[in-house]
């Protein structure tokens, strides 16, 4: 989405992102600048009275692994509690970043948590848990206030899966992945430098993304201004050269990667950037 149709950037318009969504729901939506403290904090006690919950990915991944500053995550749990509004942290993608998600990184501890990914160990699935209070508004042993059902709840397969796939992601397998990862984005920085190319490489844990800027990237307007077509380029590129990241420069380093694939990954960028 064009940043032009999200109006001013200290005070975002809610806009439906995609056909099909009811304008009720745009209409009950409050958009905040993500990484913004101040005026984040503002629209939310301007809204304290109307707003139920605040959600939040603690690292913003469908707009290039932009993690969240530890200031700003602090401020959203000071304001919703003060304000009686529950604090959501999508943790789906940064469960992988430390043993206890992003929450257990920032040392900050959300109301309710959604996941999936990692903890189907790659079949479907989704999960949330939270605050006991909260969790018992579904507890079917108490007559439950709130309905959550679903046909493959549970389901076996995907359980056995995840329950191994958790096993093996130990916090020194998280620590190791994560070390290769910092070794990959210096890597892309100097390979970037040898060509003159400006880039930014943000994410934290197993995840990587790459903004080719020279400006810092905090939230979705920074990532949305790099230029798309060299972007796409590079992303094809990379691609013939056997490197599949996301469409939007994106990747996540798996627990079998080693240095070897870390260099292979630098050395086929450069191939692509002597080529742009």
């Amino acid at each position: 989405m064009s940043p032009a149709l999200l109006g001013d950037p200290a005070e975002p318009r809610s806009v439906a992102s995609t056909a099909g969504v009811p304008a009720s729901a745009v209409h009950e939506t409050v958009v905040l600048p993500f990484n913004d403290v101040p005026n984040s904090r503002r629209i939310l006690e301007a809204h304290a009275g109307e707003l139920a919950a605040v959600i939040v990915e603690p690292m913003f991944g469908s707009a290039g692994m932009i993690p969240a500053k530890p200031e700003y995550l602090a401020m959203l749990r000071e304001v919703t509690r003060a304000h009686g509004m529950l604090l959501i942290f999508d943790e789906v993608v940064t469960l992988r970043v430390a043993p206890g998600g992003a929450q257990e990184r920032y040392g900050i501890l959300p109301d309710l948590t959604a996941m999936g990914k990692v903890i189907g160990g790659g079949l479907p699935v989704g999960a949330f848990g939270g605050r006991e209070d909260v969790m018992a508004l579904f507890d079917p042993t108490r007559g439950p206030r709130v309905a959550q059902a679903g046909t493959f709840t549970g389901n076996p397969v995907t359980m056995a899966a995840g329950v191994a796939a958790m096993e093996k992601l130990t916090p020194e397998v998280m620590r190791r992945v994560e070390s290769l990862r910092d070794g990959l984005a210096q890597g892309i920085r100097d390979a970037a430098a040898e060509f003159d190319v400006p880039v930014q490489v943000t994410g934290m844990g197993p995840f990587y993304a790459l903004h080719f800027t020279d400006r810092p990237v905090e939230n979705y307007r920074d990532a949305a201004s790099v230029d798309p077509d060299f972007k796409r380029q590079v992303f094809l590129g990379l691609m013939n050269e056997g490197i599949l990241m996301a469409s939007y420069m994106c990747g996540a380093l798996s627990t079998p990667v080693t240095e070897a694939d870390v260099e292979a990954h630098v050395e086929a960028l450069r191939r692509v950037l002597a080529r742009a």
